[in-house]
């Protein structure tokens, strides 16, 4: 049975990047600041409209979640008896759970406006953590690695396919209805059997960014983990645009949320928030 706090953190980063990209359009910082929170209420009081744009509010949850996370030094798990996402701060804060969607839920009701901030302003300061290993600017060994063994799987990856792959944008479409059709659920998706598939239309999906929208293929290695450091883009590879406001896409979570949804086009969508 797949685990849903496991779907949830490894869907919150591509989430944020869905709110930054269609929601907000560069009218505040998503810089996970507690001052980004006063404006990340407003903005969600002003448009959430109940039942009206699900991905919206799943966005928001993920942007304010991951904040009071950081904050906290706390880690994402999932309420199973809400069925609902939470933070658990780190123990330098106390016993207790944050429920962003409880949060969202009062600031819809009072209108106060600060009721995200607020929580963020109780959080005490974290303890003196050691620094996060910085990402290295030349091509990671397991990177070359791995490019190289799919580059040499390619074409036994095609053919066994059996669609003529051209590596353009169009082709979007035909990759993600391939991998709707082997890889119907999550744990399909998952499965150690499909690995060889899955990672295939994983490198295609990249290389498509990589010839058409100026992306580099990017991988920094995080021994901690995502429990511990919180990055959901360490150990596994993806793709980066260069410049102050670069964009990034993981191939692997965006075709794993196309099958999660279900729901044709989102593998393009994702693509799009790439700057063409």
């Amino acid at each position: 049975m797949t685990d849903p706090g496991e779907e949830w953190r490894a869907d919150v980063d591509p989430f944020v990047d869905r709110l930054r990209d269609f929601y907000v359009s560069g009218r505040f910082p998503l810089d996970y600041s507690a001052e980004s929170l006063r404006h990340l209420e407003s903005a969600f009081v002003d448009r959430f409209v109940p039942g009206a744009d699900p991905s919206f509010t799943e966005s928001v949850v993920a942007y304010l979640g991951e904040t009071l996370r950081r904050l906290s030094g706390g880690e994402w798990e999932w309420d199973t008896q809400a069925d609902v996402p939470v933070v658990v701060p780190g123990t330098h804060v106390g016993p207790g759970v944050i429920v962003p969607t409880l949060l969202m839920g009062q600031a819809v009701q009072t209108r106060a406006g600060t009721i995200f901030t607020e929580v963020a302003d109780r959080l005490p300061a974290l303890p003196s953590q050691p620094a996060a290993p910085e990402r290295p600017g030349s091509v990671h060994p397991l990177l070359a690695d791995w490019l190289a063994d799919r580059a040499a799987k390619w074409s036994d990856w095609a053919a066994d396919t059996g669609h003529t792959w051209d590596f353009s944008v169009d082709s979007l479409d035909a990759l993600e209805a391939l991998v709707l059709r082997r890889t119907p659920t999550l744990a399909d998706f998952t499965a150690p059997t499909n690995t060889d598939f899955v990672q295939g239309a994983a490198w295609y999906l990249g290389e498509v960014g990589r010839r058409h929208r100026a992306t580099t293929w990017q991988y920094h290695e995080d021994p901690l983990g995502y429990e511990l450091s919180g990055d959901a883009w360490a150990n596994t590879p993806y793709i980066s645009q260069p410049g102050p406001d670069a964009h990034s896409l993981i191939p692997l979570s965006t075709l794993r949320v196309a099958v999660k949804t279900a729901t044709p086009g989102t593998t393009r969508t994702r693509f799009a928030w790439l700057t063409a």
